[in-house]
This record gives structure tokens, C-alpha cells and sequence, in this order.
């Protein structure tokens, strides 16, 4: 029960310094504008410039997700998240930039950010050590402790389609 209220309390933060870096650069980029000398470069970059402080909001989100993640050991869910995105946002450089120009980048990397999103919020309501929504309870051994062998854990990987039968 503390650590799923450690982790609420951490993507809390996530969300407010999220919100807090993405109001600062919104708040910058009149400072920023002015780094180069060409109103054309200045013009071109000003909506992905925006675009990008915005994603700020998600990315405070996916940084402590993900480092949640890292915590309890979920590498292999994490793996597989990067890699979706990752393949999401080359699929995406396929074709957004030929239609939008640098926004069509900045969508691509909203594009990446978003499905790592997904799978942050998918690891920690349904798939993680931490769930919210865990489909069973635990099972317990006689002493009142969590067996292991028999528990979603980092070694029995995503979705559980790692199985480990106890001995490494």
C-alpha cells in the first residue's frame, strides 16, 4: 500500500514538474526566438517550438514512469515500450515530415512520447509488481509472506510470458 501511494505521489511530481518545465520554456521562447537572426528560422520554429513545451506535460509523466519501472525491475516491459515507440516514431519520420516540415518532426516525437506514455500508465493499472488493478490477489504462503515463485515479479517478465520456475 506505500509504494502504490509512493508511486501515485511520484507521477504526481512528474505531472507538476512537467507542467512547470513546458510553462517555462512557453515563457522563454520570445528569448529563444530571438537566437537566430532569420524571421524565416524564427517563423518556421515557432509552432514546434510550442509543440514541444507542450509534450513537456507528458514527458514529466514518462521520466518518472519510467523510472518506476527501472525500480521494480519491469525491464522487460520496459524494453518492449521503447521499442513500440521507437519503431512509432520512425514509422511516423516516414511520412510527417514530407507533409508538415519541422511540426512533422515535433508530431513524431509526440508520437514517441505518447506510446511510452501508454505503456507507463499500462505497467503501473494492469501489468506491474504495483498495479492498480491487479487481476488476483497474491498468493500467500504460510507465513503470511508473497511467494515469489508463484507472483508477478521482474522475472517472470511481461504479461507473464517469461515463466520462471524458481531456480536460476
Amino acid at each position: 500500500a506505500y509504494a502504490k501511494a509512493a508511486v501515485r505521489n511520484l507521477m504526481r511530481w512528474g505531472l507538476i514538474f512537467g507542467v512547470g518545465v513546458g510553462v517555462l520554456q512557453l515563457i522563454l521562447l520570445p528569448g529563444i526566438m530571438k537566437s537566430s537572426p532569420l524571421p524565416e528560422v524564427r517563423a518556421a520554429a515557432k509552432l514546434p517550438a510550442t509543440v514541444s513545451s507542450c509534450l513537456q506535460v507528458l514527458n514529466g509523466l514518462v521520466m518518472v514512469g519510467e523510472g518506476i519501472m527501472i525500480g521494480t525491475g519491469s525491464f522487460v516491459h520496459l524494453a518492449i515500450n521503447i521499442i513500440i515507440a521507437t519503431l512509432s516514431f520512425i514509422a511516423s519520420l516516414q511520412f510527417l515530415p514530407e507533409r508538415f516540415g519541422l511540426l512533422g518532426v515535433t508530431m513524431g516525437l509526440g508520437i514517441f512520447t505518447f506510446c511510452r506514455l501508454i505503456g507507463v500508465l499500462a505497467h503501473q493499472m494492469y501489468h506491474g509488481p504495483l498495479a492498480i488493478r491487479s487481476p488476483t490477489p497474491s498468493p500467500r504462503s504460510e507465513s503470511g509472506m508473497t511467494d515469489a515463485r508463484t507472483t508477478s515479479s521482474p522475472r517472470n517478465g511481461m504479461f507473464g510470458l517469461i515463466k520462471n520456475n524458481g531456480s536460476s
